[in-house]
């Protein structure tokens, strides 16, 4: 009946990812602005144009903005611990997909970053240490990093959100710990503290069992090992450990430190 052949174009827009790109603002415009004739004229909205189709999609104030995070945070930071207002902060990246995390950042960082230099004073037992600003900011950094890794992410995959800076020129986490500790206490060295029971490791500072640190089943024979990846950032820990203190260690089974050799060996 005298109409055009039309192409249409399907792709798949992956629901729940971390952040959703340009194609689905480009998919949602096209269904709300009828009769684009060019992008130019897609990403005008009241003579001004935008640069990204994201852009477009707030200036026509489709795009619900980040109050009820904010608020939400706001109201957690009240009641909440440094650490589960880490996580809550975390689960918000990942499940909320706020348009501006940068700014929910700089608005709850003094909450997020509460109680690390008074860890750092206990860990050195020198009431009297002072951080700076940046360094408190970039060890809370780390942190939400390290939560957000046991949902594969990191703070890359957020746009705009702050990444931690390496700390002596060392992106691993795990080792930037241990040696920003270290540096606290002028060792500048690596030591690990593990026990043979819970308990006991509960004693010492920053401890942990030594089935917990080096990955050994709780199951014990003679092909026991520890399950460590040599790319892994445990791995790379390793490697730059100079000491192991271990409490109780008479208490093991021989297994555990053949396999503990066998592991420092390999790496």
């Amino acid at each position: 009946h005298g109409l055009r052949p039309t192409v249409s174009l399907l792709f798949l827009i992956k629901q729940g990812s971390t952040h959703v790109d340009e194609r689905y603002y480009l998919y949602i415009l096209l269904n709300v602005i009828c009769g684009a004739q060019s992008f130019e004229h897609l990403c005008t909205v009241n003579g001004i144009e935008h640069v990204t189709f994201k852009n477009v999609y707030q200036a026509m104030g489709l795009l619900q903005d980040d109050l009820e995070l904010d608020q939400c945070l706001k109201e957690a930071s009240m009641i909440q611990t440094k650490q589960q207002l880490q996580y809550l902060f975390v689960i918000i990246l990942i499940n909320c997909h706020p348009t501006k995390p940068e700014n929910l950042w700089k608005n709850h960082k003094i909450a997020l970053c509460n109680d690390i230099l008074y860890q750092a004073q206990q860990q050195t037992q020198n009431p009297v240490l002072q951080l700076s600003r940046d360094n408190i900011e970039n060890q809370t950094l780390c942190l939400l990093n390290d939560i957000l890794k046991k949902w594969e992410k990191t703070l890359n995959d957020f746009p705009n959100m702050p990444v931690p800076t390496m700390y002596n020129n060392v992106s691993n986490s795990l080792i930037a710990k241990k040696l920003n500790y270290d540096q606290l206490a002028l060792t500048k060295k690596i030591a690990l503290a593990v026990a043979s029971s819970g308990i006991a490791a509960l004693l010492l500072n920053n401890g942990q069992t030594v089935h917990s640190r080096f990955k050994i089943s709780i199951k014990l024979n003679e092909d026991s090992i520890c399950n460590i990846s040599v790319q892994s950032n445990l791995a790379e820990l390793l490697k730059q450990m100079i000491l192991i203190i271990w409490d109780e260690a008479s208490m093991m089974y021989r297994y555990v430190f053949e396999a503990i050799d066998i592991l420092c060996i390999t790496l």
